[in-house]
């Protein structure tokens, strides 16, 4: 039997590097201009995909958390720069940089991705130079042109969502690291410190990256005495410190707790840690997955089971405790939920959240072209190439730390391909510099010394690009029908049924498309055809809240007034959140001379959202007009009429009518003849002559000294 002698050690870290052959300076393009050149270059991808989504329905409406955070980060423009009144829920950075954007170049979403398509592609320049400094320019140049086509880059940075600022986050953090590694200076671990306070200000779950990067410090970049490496440790942690504490004070300010970033870990490790949970995001009530409603009832469901009002730490502290005695009873169950998590965090599949990367790529050939080339199945691989080929370099260990800092991130809560999204720079850096690597020895002859990483990257191939359990056509199917629902909210309700009904074609028992069609064939007044559709999403499974509530709606119209008010009242009770379900049954109950009982529908209604306008006029004009003296109330009509009129900036007449009434009912009738004749006005010019006509009646009464009595 033959015996091969191990390949010769490789030469220390300062020489093995790939080749950094290039042409003579007088030849060669600065690498500024290169770098300029490789960022106008993705700005230009990304532009081009911009124009090819233009139609897709969730760049114009905004919804789930984009909308939130368009919502929150228009307070902050208008003023209120403390972000609210409560201790953070979500991360601060990106509403505070989409605030500043919005005072910058307004309101407008394309002028907004616009931005964003810049600022990702200030990530690719900053990939060039970390590939740059820390290996070649040809790994730099590499680096940047697969993080320029990447297609979940390109798809995240035209998402209002903060994934475009954890992306040039950590290319900024990567080439610090780089040069904290050839030059360790003082104020470069500090600036590495500021950049990874900065991102955790964006991804909660970098903190774990602090300890990683303190570890490098003390024992890899061993070129100097301990007392030396500590400081450099301290110089990182303070400027980590110097990004955190605002936030911290802040929280302490408002919320009367000292929290460095946000509430909401208890609440997401047991969405990612439960007898529910799947690997992805299942919200802690069936439908109800967006963030606000999530902190509302984290809050609320935390407080029915201890039985006392909780601070946001210690919401958040039940939840973990209520995960953790999952962990301890089903040990055998989590640990088949991690690995499938572990699965979903390196698969070639793009998990989606809200807004799916496959539903964008049916509207941009830029996305349909480069998904099958370029994904997790490929950078992750070579990845893991590069990374074992140079592991023995001084910047490559806490890379390679970083990245599984990021899996391991992931796999303790829950699986979004946003959530992964970044590992992907730290991927491509290594994958490019292995592959150029891998060149070098193969040239020289070394190619035994290759085995190990390339049997590494076969082995990560094979399962990244494996079969995964999870549905994604459902995805896609879910994906159409939260389209054709935000369609049917905007009013294209053609549109919105073409949505529905292809997310049925590819998911027949999809029960948010049943009920979606059947809200939409409700609006167009074909109300056979609705509970048939409604029906079926109700009967599809458990109660859920707002199929019940639009199924009592239906119910409602056809004129089964106790139907309707059973199952608007089980809605009710299962998300007292929902104004339009409170003030459905306000109309329901008024229908059965329950005038009292409606009333307090609508200030339910008013209670679940303040910013609901509707039910302010309606519960005003109850207030105001009602025909048994113990229901009425001027002051508090009054207060709900103005409170209306000023969330539809004086633009609804129904909304001036009820304030009219109000003001009659307190004996300013003179306020109340000018307000109506307004209301009158407005609803003539935009074509609602009946009521207009109604409005003259009630003024001539004004006139009269006499209050409207409904």
């Amino acid at each position: 039997m033959s015996m091969t002698h191990p390949a010769p050690a490789d030469p220390p870290a300062a020489d093995h590097s790939p080749s950094r052959a290039e042409a003579p300076p007088s030849a060669a393009l600065p690498d500024w201009a290169i770098g300029l050149l490789l960022g106008l270059f993705a700005l230009l991808v990304r532009a081009i995909y911009l124009f090819e989504i233009r139609s897709v329905p969730f760049v114009q409406h905004l919804v789930a958390d984009a909308e939130a955070y368009r919502n929150w980060a228009r307070r902050i423009a208008l003023g209120d720069w403390l972000g609210g009144s409560e201790i953070f829920y979500q991360a601060p950075l990106y509403p505070y940089f989409l605030a500043a954007v919005m005072r910058t170049v307004g309101e407008g979403p394309l002028m907004i991705r616009l931005v964003q398509a810049m600022v990702g592609s200030a990530a690719v320049m900053l990939l060039f130079h970390a590939g740059r400094t820390a290996f070649s320019r040809g790994v730099g140049i590499a680096a940047a042109l697969v993080l320029a086509l990447y297609p979940p880059a390109i798809f995240f940075d035209g998402l209002i969502q903060k994934a475009v600022l954890d992306g040039v986050g950590v290319c900024a953090l990567l080439l610090l690291a780089i040069r904290c590694a050839a030059q360790p200076a003082l104020p470069r671990f500090a600036m590495l410190g500021v950049c990874t306070g900065l991102l955790i200000l964006s991804r909660e779950n970098a903190l774990l990256f602090v300890p990683v990067i303190v570890a490098w410090c003390l024992l890899t970049l061993r070129d100097a005495p301990w007392r030396i490496r500590a400081l450099r440790s301290a110089a990182c942690l303070a400027g980590v410190a110097a990004a955190l504490l605002p936030v911290g004070l802040r929280n302490a300010y408002v919320g009367g707790q000292f929290v460095l970033t946000t509430s909401q870990a208890g609440p997401n490790f047991y969405i990612g840690n439960n007898p529910a949970a799947n690997g992805s995001y299942v919200p802690l009530l069936p439908g109800r997955g967006n963030t606000p409603f999530e902190r509302v009832d984290a809050t609320r469901l935390a407080e029915q089971a201890v039985g006392r009002a909780l601070t946001p730490g210690e919401v958040s502290a039940y939840w973990f405790e209520k995960a953790g005695a999952y962990i301890r009873e089903n040990p055998g169950q989590w640990a088949r939920l991690l690995a499938l998590k572990a699965l979903y965090s390196v698969h070639a599949y793009e998990i989606p959240d809200s807004e799916d990367q496959y539903f964008y790529a049916q509207s941009s050939v830029v996305l349909r072209l480069l998904s099958p080339l370029l994904h997790m199945g490929v950078i992750l691989p070579l990845g893991v190439l590069g990374g074992v080929l140079l592991l023995r370099r001084r910047d490559v260990p806490l890379i390679a730390a970083l990245g599984l800092t990021v899996i391991a991130g992931v796999v303790i809560f829950y699986v979004f391909g946003r959530y992964r999204y970044p590992l992907a720079p730290m991927c491509i850096l290594l994958g490019a510099a292995g592959v150029f690597e891998l060149i070098r020895r193969a040239r020289a002859g070394r190619a035994l010394s290759l085995i190990p990483a390339v049997a590494a990257a076969l082995a990560v191939t094979i399962v990244a690009n494996g079969p995964t359990p999870f549905p994604r056509t459902m995805e896609l199917a879910v994906s159409h029908s939260n389209a054709g629902l935000t369609l049917a909210r905007a009013g294209d309700l053609p549109r919105a049924t073409r949505e529905l009904r292809r997310a049925l074609e590819l998911a027949p028992d999809l029960r948010s498309a049943h009920f979606g069609l059947g809200k939409v064939l409700l609006m167009e007044g074909k109300l056979a055809e609705a509970m048939n559709e409604l029906n079926l999403a109700y009967d599809a499974g458990p109660p859920i809240a707002y199929i019940s509530s639009a199924l009592g709606a239906a119910h409602l119209v056809g004129g089964n007034v106790d139907r309707a008010i059973e199952l608007l009242e089980s809605a009710a009770a299962s998300d007292p959140f929902d104004a339009e379900t409170w003030i459905n049954l306000a109309d329901a109950r008024g229908r059965l001379g329950l005038r009292a009982e409606a009333q307090q529908a609508l200030r339910n209604a008013r209670q679940a959202d303040p910013r609901e306008a509707h039910a302010a006029h309606r519960l005003a004009w109850s207030l105001a007009t009602a025909e048994d003296a113990a229901l009425r109330n001027a002051e508090e009509a009054l207060r709900h009429a103005t409170e209306a009129v000023r969330l539809t900036a004086g633009r609804d007449p129904a909304a001036l009518d009820a304030l009219a009434a109000a003001q009659a009912e307190a004996g300013r009738f003179d306020d109340a003849v000018r307000t109506a004749a307004q209301a009158a006005e407005l609803a003539r010019r935009s074509g609602r002559h009946d009521l207009a006509t109604r409005i003259d009646a009630r003024a001539r009464g004004y006139q009269d000294s006499r209050p409207y009595r409904e």
